[in-house]
């Protein structure tokens, strides 16, 4: 009886082995040999703008100006700036997507480094990207170096090149030229939607501060919710404006650019990169952030909802850095620009933080960040 177990477990392994079949190598599944190589590149550009501005669009707003995704559609794409963080493709609010490569160096407006395969994905193949942002007289040029080693086809080199070149000539270099500033208009949404175009009116008329244009967009009822809808909101209309942030946004002069939009038969949903002069302050690359728009039966907006972006990065700054210097030279002061740990939005407030701001930047010895307004 006992040799019988002995006989039948090999043997039944050997079936349930057959039948996964792809557990089993066959002569027809050896190992095939991949041809080895490398190769490299350099491009360059110049843009009508700053490093500063030239770095952000490239980092932030890759979304407006990428020409090739793996998804048809994509929630989003950005990098994430910092050594260790991630060029990102979100295919979806479910969590499926693309890390297209990682970020090996980082130097706000100087210089960026990234390793990963990028279109080349599902190959054993490493490349390295780098990007570096130097100033002109008539603003930056993008000097890009790529070198690639490993798996290898003789159509590569040309081809990567070629999409290259494609991305920094025919789309970053004509959207820096129409963005120069970050002036708030849309990147890449459809401004032929009516939803969307009222959305792009309603902010165009917000920032310049036109209320009658303004009150042609919005419900008789607007609410502005932040994060959940809870509650009945604050109303929103253009003498109120509903937005606790509206004189910080004016005062550090606020520049929020539609990055994509996904539209439903009464919503628009916009995911915005922002930016302002508190931002360049502490060295903040811009944010991004959600904004649904929803619309009433005659196409004017009736509620607008601000919410994070889930899985967002926590971008990098020099905040801790400042705060750090508040304790030890001016005592009491966070305690009135932040109380209960977090920031006011009252005007007041604003204008503190620039005074304490600059005086905090000429003791650290980091002088004034280009394109901030140095006025009071």
């Amino acid at each position: 009886m006992a040799r019988t177990a002995r006989l039948e477990r090999p043997i039944l392994a050997a079936i349930l082995l057959g039948c996964l079949g792809v557990l089993v190598p066959r002569a027809a599944a050896e190992p095939r040999p991949i041809e080895t190589g490398g190769f490299a590149f350099d491009l360059d550009v110049e843009v009508p703008a700053p490093p500063e501005r030239a770095f952000d669009a490239f980092t932030r707003e890759t979304l407006a100006w990428w020409g090739h995704h793996f998804s048809e559609n994509p929630k989003a794409l950005y990098f994430d700036a910092r050594p260790g963080g991630g060029f990102v493709e979100a295919f979806d609010d479910k969590g499926n997507g693309a890390w297209h490569a990682t970020v090996i160096y980082a130097e706000r407006p100087k210089r960026l480094r990234f390793n990963g395969p990028l279109g080349l994905s599902g190959s054993a193949v490493d490349v390295v990207t780098s990007l570096d942002f130097e100033p002109t007289d008539r603003g930056t040029r993008v000097k890009l170096s790529v070198h690639a080693a490993g798996e290898y086809h003789k159509d590569w080199p040309a081809a990567v090149e070629g999409v290259w070149r494609h991305f920094l000539v025919e789309r970053f270099l004509p959207y820096v030229t129409a963005h120069p500033a970050g002036t708030g208009s849309a990147a890449s949404v459809d401004a032929s939607n009516p939803l969307v175009a009222t959305v792009l009116r309603y902010r165009d008329a917000k920032r310049r501060n036109d209320r009658d244009a303004q009150r042609a967009t919005l419900a008789t009822d607007a609410r502005m919710w932040f994060e959940t809808r809870d509650g009945q909101g604050s109303k929103l209309d253009a003498e109120s404006d509903g937005d606790p942030w509206a004189g910080w946004d004016r005062f550090f002069r606020s520049e929020g650019i539609l990055e994509a939009a996904v539209v439903t038969a009464r919503s628009v949903r916009a995911t915005v990169s922002e930016t302002n002069d508190w931002y360049r302050l502490v060295d903040r690359p811009p944010s991004r952030y959600y904004m649904t728009y929803d619309f009433d039966e005659g196409g004017r907006i009736s509620g607008v909802l601000v919410h994070s972006i889930p899985g967002e990065p926590k971008p990098h700054d020099r905040v801790d850095e400042f705060k750090t210097w508040a304790r030890a030279n001016r005592p009491g002061l966070l305690e009135k620009l932040m109380p209960d740990g977090k920031l006011d939005p009252a005007l007041e407030k604003a204008k503190q933080w620039k005074v304490s701001l600059f005086e905090w930047r000429r003791a650290a010895g980091l002088g004034l960040p280009e394109g901030v307004d140095s006025g009071s």
